[in-house]
Protein backbone atom coordinates (compact mmCIF):
# COMPACT_ATOMS: atom_id res chain seq x y z
CA UNK A 1 0.00 0.00 0.00
CA UNK A 2 2.80 2.39 0.94
CA UNK A 3 4.59 1.63 -2.35
CA UNK A 4 1.47 2.37 -4.45
CA UNK A 5 0.91 5.63 -2.57
CA UNK A 6 4.53 6.66 -3.17
CA UNK A 7 4.36 5.91 -6.91
CA UNK A 8 1.12 7.92 -7.24
CA UNK A 9 2.80 10.91 -5.61
CA UNK A 10 5.82 10.55 -7.91
CA UNK A 11 3.55 10.32 -10.94
CA UNK A 12 1.70 13.46 -9.87
CA UNK A 13 4.97 15.32 -9.31
CA UNK A 14 6.20 14.28 -12.73
CA UNK A 15 2.92 15.36 -14.33
CA UNK A 16 3.06 18.71 -12.50
CA UNK A 17 6.67 19.22 -13.63
CA UNK A 18 5.80 18.44 -17.26
CA UNK A 19 2.78 20.76 -17.18
CA UNK A 20 4.75 23.63 -15.63
CA UNK A 21 7.56 23.12 -18.15
CA UNK A 22 5.07 23.14 -21.04
CA UNK A 23 3.33 26.28 -19.76
CA UNK A 24 6.66 28.03 -19.31
CA UNK A 25 7.80 27.04 -22.79
CA UNK A 26 4.48 28.09 -24.33
CA UNK A 27 4.49 31.45 -22.55
CA UNK A 28 7.96 32.11 -23.95
CA UNK A 29 6.72 31.48 -27.49
CA UNK A 30 3.66 33.67 -26.90
CA UNK A 31 5.79 36.51 -25.52
CA UNK A 32 8.11 36.34 -28.50
CA UNK A 33 5.27 36.16 -31.03
CA UNK A 34 2.88 38.55 -29.34
CA UNK A 35 3.99 41.63 -31.14
CA UNK A 36 5.88 40.77 -34.27
CA UNK A 37 4.69 44.01 -35.84
CA UNK A 38 6.86 46.82 -37.18
CA UNK A 39 6.59 50.29 -35.65
CA UNK A 40 7.45 53.39 -37.68
CA UNK A 41 7.25 57.09 -36.87
CA UNK A 42 5.17 58.57 -39.68
CA UNK A 43 5.08 62.19 -38.49
CA UNK A 44 6.42 64.14 -35.57
CA UNK A 45 6.11 67.63 -34.14
CA UNK A 46 8.18 69.25 -31.37
CA UNK A 47 6.55 71.44 -28.73
CA UNK A 48 7.44 75.16 -28.94
CA UNK A 49 9.88 74.87 -26.04
CA UNK A 50 11.41 71.71 -27.56
CA UNK A 51 10.86 69.58 -24.46
CA UNK A 52 8.22 67.24 -25.91
CA UNK A 53 7.45 65.64 -29.24
CA UNK A 54 4.16 64.31 -30.54
CA UNK A 55 4.63 61.26 -32.74
CA UNK A 56 2.24 59.58 -35.16
CA UNK A 57 3.34 55.94 -35.09
CA UNK A 58 2.23 53.24 -37.51
CA UNK A 59 2.02 49.67 -36.29
CA UNK A 60 2.17 47.38 -39.29
CA UNK A 61 0.99 43.88 -38.45
CA UNK A 62 2.11 40.91 -40.47
CA UNK A 63 -0.94 38.73 -39.95
CA UNK A 64 -3.40 38.17 -42.79
CA UNK A 65 -6.30 39.71 -40.87
CA UNK A 66 -4.49 42.53 -39.09
CA UNK A 67 -4.96 46.16 -40.06
CA UNK A 68 -2.37 48.83 -39.56
CA UNK A 69 -2.98 50.73 -36.34
CA UNK A 70 -1.91 54.33 -35.80
CA UNK A 71 -0.99 55.79 -32.44
CA UNK A 72 -0.31 59.33 -31.36
CA UNK A 73 2.12 59.32 -28.46
CA UNK A 74 4.11 61.97 -26.64
CA UNK A 75 7.81 61.64 -25.86
CA UNK A 76 10.17 63.58 -23.65
CA UNK A 77 12.97 65.03 -25.79
CA UNK A 78 15.34 65.11 -22.80
CA UNK A 79 15.77 61.32 -23.07
CA UNK A 80 16.48 58.97 -25.93
CA UNK A 81 13.70 57.73 -28.22
CA UNK A 82 11.50 55.24 -26.37
CA UNK A 83 10.76 51.71 -27.50
CA UNK A 84 7.83 52.37 -29.85
CA UNK A 85 6.11 49.07 -29.11
CA UNK A 86 6.10 49.80 -25.39
CA UNK A 87 5.25 53.50 -25.72
CA UNK A 88 2.25 52.89 -27.97
CA UNK A 89 0.78 50.43 -25.51
CA UNK A 90 1.63 52.28 -22.29
CA UNK A 91 0.38 55.84 -22.89
CA UNK A 92 -1.31 56.37 -26.23
CA UNK A 93 -3.19 59.61 -26.76
CA UNK A 94 -5.03 58.32 -29.83
CA UNK A 95 -5.37 54.80 -31.20
CA UNK A 96 -7.05 54.37 -34.60
CA UNK A 97 -7.05 52.42 -37.82
CA UNK A 98 -6.83 54.31 -41.13
CA UNK A 99 -4.85 57.09 -39.49
CA UNK A 100 -2.19 57.51 -42.15
CA UNK A 101 -3.40 61.03 -43.05
CA UNK A 102 -3.57 62.39 -39.50
CA UNK A 103 -1.51 65.41 -38.55
CA UNK A 104 -0.06 66.58 -35.24
CA UNK A 105 0.82 70.15 -34.34
CA UNK A 106 1.47 72.23 -31.25
CA UNK A 107 -0.39 75.46 -30.57
CA UNK A 108 1.48 76.18 -27.33
CA UNK A 109 3.76 74.53 -24.81
CA UNK A 110 0.80 72.77 -23.18
CA UNK A 111 -1.60 72.52 -26.14
CA UNK A 112 -1.47 70.07 -29.01
CA UNK A 113 -3.87 69.37 -31.88
CA UNK A 114 -4.47 66.16 -33.77
CA UNK A 115 -5.86 66.97 -37.20
CA UNK A 116 -8.02 64.88 -39.48
CA UNK A 117 -8.39 67.12 -42.53
CA UNK A 118 -10.33 64.91 -44.96
CA UNK A 119 -8.47 61.92 -43.55
CA UNK A 120 -11.30 59.50 -44.35
CA UNK A 121 -11.69 58.16 -40.83
CA UNK A 122 -15.00 56.78 -39.66
CA UNK A 123 -16.16 56.69 -36.03
CA UNK A 124 -15.50 52.94 -35.90
CA UNK A 125 -11.82 53.53 -36.72
CA UNK A 126 -11.12 55.24 -33.40
CA UNK A 127 -10.35 52.90 -30.53
CA UNK A 128 -9.01 55.33 -27.93
CA UNK A 129 -8.98 59.11 -27.68
CA UNK A 130 -7.70 61.15 -24.72
CA UNK A 131 -8.34 64.82 -24.00
CA UNK A 132 -5.08 65.40 -22.15
CA UNK A 133 -1.84 63.80 -21.10
CA UNK A 134 -0.19 65.28 -18.06
CA UNK A 135 -0.34 69.06 -18.40
CA UNK A 136 -0.86 68.95 -22.19
CA UNK A 137 -4.41 69.42 -23.46
CA UNK A 138 -5.30 67.76 -26.75
CA UNK A 139 -7.75 69.15 -29.30
CA UNK A 140 -9.16 67.04 -32.13
CA UNK A 141 -9.81 68.98 -35.33
CA UNK A 142 -11.83 67.70 -38.30
CA UNK A 143 -12.68 64.31 -36.81
CA UNK A 144 -15.91 62.73 -38.01
CA UNK A 145 -19.12 63.18 -36.04
CA UNK A 146 -19.91 60.31 -33.75
CA UNK A 147 -16.40 59.67 -32.53
CA UNK A 148 -16.02 59.38 -28.80
CA UNK A 149 -15.23 62.65 -27.10
CA UNK A 150 -12.28 62.53 -24.75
Amino acid sequence: MKMIFSSVIQARRLLLFVLLFAVNLLSGFVAIGCDSADYTVVKSAKSPDGSLSALLVQRRGHGPLSSDVYYVIMTDNQHEMPNLSKATHDKPILVATHGQDLGVQWSGTNAMSIICASCGMRPIDIMEKKGSLGSVSITYLGFPNGTATP
